[in-house]
């Protein structure tokens, strides 16, 4: 975005601006990220696992709800961009703004929403049936090993 801004004139050079803030806000939430994920530790109660899985599932789900938001606030930006009463800078600079909106917002969205796939997936074919063999009771946890007939 900023190499790309340099040059540019007119809405391309805001929208190359609002990319470059994105960029920079999307690796500082990256390096976030890996660094907790350093610190942690892997679960390893079963109620821990699903309470994990289930949470990012939701996190998910919620930033695909934020992801209609940017999209949505892109569209009113550059629609913002037509009013006779902005002069051209105002009006480049929202229809630039609105433009990178709708475009994080639309990469965003189909992320999240692919990641959600993928992890409910996962916890369908792995998660949920591994859980079905531990058992809870007052005495203890017990696991169960299923055998299979070759």
């Amino acid at each position: 975005g900023l190499a790309l801004g340099a040059g540019a004139d007119g809405s391309d050079r805001y929208f190359h601006q609002m990319n470059a803030g994105w960029g920079g806000v999307n690796l500082a939430l990256s390096g976030i990220g890996l660094w907790q994920l350093s610190r942690a530790e892997m679960p390893v109660k079963p109620g821990d696992m699903y309470r994990d899985q289930a949470r990012l599932q939701n996190i998910l789900i919620f930033n695909a709800g934020l992801d209609v938001g940017y999209i949505a606030a892109g569209m009113y930006l550059r629609e913002r961009s037509r009013k006779p009463t902005n002069d051209q800078e105002q009006a480049d600079r929202l229809s630039g703004f609105g433009n990178s909106l709708i475009l994080q917002g639309a990469f965003l969205f189909g992320f999240d929403v692919v990641m959600f796939i993928i992890h409910k997936r996962h916890s369908n074919k792995k998660l949920i049936p591994l859980l079905n063999h531990v058992i809870l009771s007052p005495t203890g946890a017990h696991i169960t090993i299923p055998l299979r007939e070759f």
